[in-house]
């Protein structure tokens, strides 16, 4: 209502003392704006009597983000001419200031103001995640911009995609995803419009610049190729490590005259079928890793048999032998076989 009062006085006089022949007229200027609209608007005379008192206030904890955020209420000129009203004002203080609710990558500054308004927490969570992946990548200056961006259309695309993602992320921000098999489960039931994952995998780097420990890639090697093994050590991680041991013994090596492009290639075959198995029977390998397969009678390889193709099944009896050191015969997984199928004593 126009028939409020409002004093500037205390806001222009601290301001001047700031004010150069190159800003003075911008900041009276949007002195003069920032009265209207408060003369319009009773909430923003509430909320914004701390920085009229004293305007250094603005740059003091969330008071201008949360300001920013508050805009929303306002019409939509309204709320881009008060917050260009709050930028003078702060630039005028502090000249390379940016705005709170944007950060910086390489040349580029990433408005997050939609996210802060969405949710306080979750904008918070994203300026965060941006800020130590700009700080730890080790791309190109440009890369590291765009894949900024990308994680950002991610999680736009998976905030749009369904009511429940919407709420828990608002809710718990960044860190509803809980683990990377959390973040590729969540994917996986709720596909995006993502050609060749691209947008995925920027979100996930970002979110493990972010928080490494949650968000880690487990990976074994051999003969210098790497193979993502996060799921197997989400479910038990002495896997991983009976599978690292066979990736380096002298038969995966290749130091026994075998070929070592065909081991390399056998061994990530067997560990894709120790993957089918483990999927479907999570339970048996719990605490145990690959001695689980001969645990209740070779109970595992019973059922990996009847899982897998024969090709696929023959070579993880082998992997598994190499594991165990003795042989496994086809009583121990095939009941009922004639006698001739065993061993001679």
């Amino acid at each position: 209502m126009l028939d409020q009062t409002v004093d500037l006085s205390n806001l222009t006089t601290k301001l001047t003392v700031f004010m150069t022949e190159e800003n003075a007229k911008r900041v009276q200027l949007h002195s003069r704006l920032f009265k209207k609209l408060l003369l319009k608007y009773a909430i923003l005379r509430s909320e914004t009597k701390e920085i009229l008192d004293d305007i250094h206030v603005l740059l003091t904890d969330d008071k201008w983000l949360k300001l920013e955020v508050l805009a929303e209420q306002l019409n939509k000129s309204d709320d881009v001419l008060f917050r260009r009203c709050l930028f003078h004002f702060a630039k005028c203080m502090e000249p390379s200031v940016i705005r709170p609710s944007a950060v910086t990558v390489f040349d580029t500054n990433i408005d997050l103001l939609h996210w802060y308004r969405k949710s306080f927490r979750l904008g918070q969570d994203l300026n965060d995640a941006i800020l130590q992946w700009d700080k730890h990548s080790t791309l190109a200056r440009s890369t590291t911009r765009s894949e900024a961006q990308k994680a950002q259309k991610c999680l736009q695309l998976l905030h749009d995609s369904a009511p429940l993602i919407s709420e828990q992320l608002c809710e718990h921000g960044l860190f509803w995803f809980k683990s990377t098999m959390h973040f590729r489960q969540v994917l996986s039931e709720h596909p995006i419009k993502d050609k060749h994952s691209v947008f995925q995998s920027a979100l996930f780097s970002v979110l493990h610049a972010f928080s490494p420990e949650r968000f880690s890639i487990v990976k074994i090697t051999i003969n210098q190729k790497s193979i993502d093994v996060t799921d197997l050590a989400d479910i038990e991680p002495l896997l991983v490590e009976e599978l690292q041991v066979l990736a380096n013994s002298a038969k995966y090596k290749g130091d026994l005259e075998h070929d070592v492009v065909a081991m390399t290639r056998r061994f990530i075959a067997t560990v894709t079928c120790i993957r089918m198995v483990t999927e479907k029977y999570k339970s048996a390998i719990i605490d145990v890793g690959l001695d689980g397969f001969k645990a209740d009678k070779f109970y595992l390889v019973k059922k990996a048999r009847n899982l897998l193709r024969k090709d696929q099944f023959s070579e993880l009896l082998l992997f598994l032998e190499e594991h165990f050191e003795q042989e496994i015969h086809r009583h121990d997984y095939i009941a009922n076989l004639l006698p001739f199928y065993f061993e001679k004593k």
